[in-house]
């Protein structure tokens, strides 16, 4: 749950048998979630009629969505998104929220990058490991 400006409408992607838009947002605050300061969230691309949620863009948002099992965040027109000018009554009620470091990183594609790194770090030190052992045994049947 956050509240940020519609930057960019990108392009489609199918999931679940629907297809998907993306939208980029430049977050402001945050009430759950991370607090990364550029995120992509997926709506049902066919507004209305597929229960998809049209974001404008250069518009401010109190952007209600969920991760989904295809690791995307995801929202739709029952979430409960609404234009910040809209939404005074949501805001009184969830608080002040958390301001977004403007250095915090961007998410990309719902990909977990933290899980990433620490796979490659897991990789290299298994490989360390690896190395180290067939050098001792080389030098211990000399």
């Amino acid at each position: 749950m956050f509240e940020g400006k519609a930057v960019a409408r990108g392009g489609t992607r199918d999931s679940d048998g629907m297809r998907l838009r993306a939208y980029t947002f430049e977050v402001n605050r945050v009430w759950k979630g991370r607090d990364d300061r550029e995120v992509k969230v997926y709506s049902y691309d066919r507004g209305q009629d597929s229960c998809g949620f049209t974001f404008e863009t250069g518009q401010t948002y109190l952007v209600y969505a969920s991760l989904g099992q295809d690791k995307l965040l995801k929202t739709n027109l029952c979430s409960g998104n609404l234009p910040v000018s809209e939404a005074q009554r949501d805001l009184i009620q969830l608080g002040t929220g958390q301001s977004v470091n403007p250095t915090a990183g961007t998410e990309k594609d719902g990909k977990d990058w933290t899980s990433l790194l620490w796979l490659a770090g897991g990789i290299l030190l298994v490989s360390a490991a690896w190395l180290t052992g067939n050098v001792y045994r080389t030098r211990r049947r000399r």
